[in-house]
């Protein structure tokens, strides 16, 4: 694994060169995300949209319902400014916590997370989400992280367009380093939409996003993603689409990468109460280094919606994709799936449960020499069970109970990496605000 010096004080200034270099007009890549899961527990962030786009939804918008409820009530009102305020305060015991490499402890996690939600016109929103964590092990660091995203929307003529721009600072325990990793990750967006003609429309965007990580080697993802769909039918849309990226590690001697997806896109509504989204194709990368072959890999993201009573919702979802390691020269073959329920009882409480399944592969480019750190051939099978129980309390508050189960086996050739083995349990209480 990385052992790079501490640079994360010199954030600022490396974000300023990828600015200029962004402003340049470099090349852009699609992100493609990591699959490195977060062992720990934390609350789900709202929907957000600007209020041009949630003036404009249609009412079976798939996010427009639940923002609306978040931010319900009276905001406080600055000329501009409309202010929700919300918090979050949860107490979790946590049994087999990884804490280093094989070493998992017992420990109790408070957390406290006040935020703010801003509508600044019609056409710009803010959240801004900082959280506490306090660990009673001395072996697990206290953090504080930060949740910053700010996202516009206008309507130019026949043009939809949207900027996003995102800030997060964490320090979570993740399933692939099985310990704490401190990382500060950025995330830019720029994106337009235009019909052409009455079924046909189009659809781009360029992207950058960042990872700045203290265990791990940086990343930084350009992207540019084109899609063109077509509604076939009320019920049935279809969509070809090109994703061009390149994967630039700027403080490695590990070799950059260039990728290429070929994509389509399909969703299907038979009924009111059965949905199917999937999207799939192939990808090939190819690394800098002198003498690599070229991946070819599929990926794929498949779900079906099942809602067969109004407070009742099925998903089944499946997945296939590569991502970058948080190993030098390393990546992971990734697939999975999960099935989730959402069912309301006795009128007040919500009992939503999930479960999931996901491999990983670590692998490396055909020709290219082994990294340092020998991860190469480890296998891992992270399965994950959680479950939340919530009631409404005086119509802004909720109150949650929490269970949370996740195992992790890692091996190579057969043989137990017991340095990434863990299985861990948490449980406790939650209570959340939204005003």
């Amino acid at each position: 694994m990385s052992n790079h010096p501490s640079h994360l004080p010199t954030l600022k200034q490396s974000r300023h060169a990828t600015l200029r270099r962004f402003c340049a007009g470099a090349s852009l890549i699609l992100t493609l995300n990591t699959m490195a899961q977060s062992v720990t527990v934390s609350a789900p962030a709202p929907p957000l949209a600007p209020g041009v786009i949630r003036q404009t939804a249609p009412a079976d918008s798939p996010f427009a319902p639940d923002y609306q409820e978040a931010v319900s009530g009276t905001p406080i009102e600055f000329g501009q400014f409309r202010i929700h305020p919300f918090f979050s305060t949860s107490y979790m015991q946590a049994n087999g916590l990884p804490s280093g490499l094989g070493v998992n402890v017992d420990t109790n996690i408070f957390t406290f997370s006040p935020g703010l939600t801003a509508d600044v016109g019609e056409h710009w929103i803010l959240n801004f989400n900082p959280s506490w964590v306090n660990y009673s092990a001395a072996s697990m660091q206290d953090s504080v992280n930060q949740d910053v995203k700010l996202i516009g929307a206008a309507t130019i003529d026949a043009w939809g367009l949207q900027f996003s721009e995102g800030f997060q600072s964490t320090r979570d325990v993740l399933a692939e380093t099985a310990q704490q990793t401190k990382q500060h990750t950025w995330a830019t967006l720029l994106s337009a939409t235009r019909s052409i003609g009455v079924r046909t429309s189009y659809q781009g965007s360029v992207s950058l996003n960042e990872r700045y990580a203290d265990k791990a080697p940086d990343v930084l993802t350009w992207s540019t993603q084109h899609w063109l769909t077509m509604q076939v039918s009320p019920k049935v849309n279809t969509g070809v689409g090109l994703n061009l990226s390149y994967i630039d590690f700027p403080h490695s001697n590990q070799a950059d990468m260039k990728s290429i997806q070929y994509l389509g896109q399909l969703t299907w509504k038979p009924t009111n109460k059965l949905n199917l989204s999937a999207q799939g194709g192939l990808e090939t990368r190819r690394s800098q280094a002198a003498g690599t072959e070229s991946m070819n890999s599929p990926t794929l993201q498949v779900s079906l919606g099942y809602q067969p009573f109004d407070h009742t919702t099925l998903t089944l979802s499946d997945f296939r994709n590569v991502s970058n390691s948080y190993f030098d020269d390393t990546l992971t073959k990734n697939k999975g799936w999960s099935v989730s329920l959402s069912q309301r009882l006795l009128e007040k409480l919500n009992l939503a449960i999930t479960y999931s399944d996901q491999s990983s592969d670590y692998t490396t480019f055909g020709g290219s020499p082994a990294p340092a750190s020998s991860i190469l051939g480890r296998s891992d099978d992270l399965t994950s069970f959680n479950a939340t129980l919530s009631v409404k309390l005086f119509q802004r508050w909720t109150l949650a109970a929490i269970y949370q189960r996740s195992k992790n086996i890692s091996e190579r050739a057969g043989l137990a990496l017991t340095n990434f083995n863990f299985a861990t349990t948490q449980y406790g209480l939650q209570l959340s605000a939204r005003f």
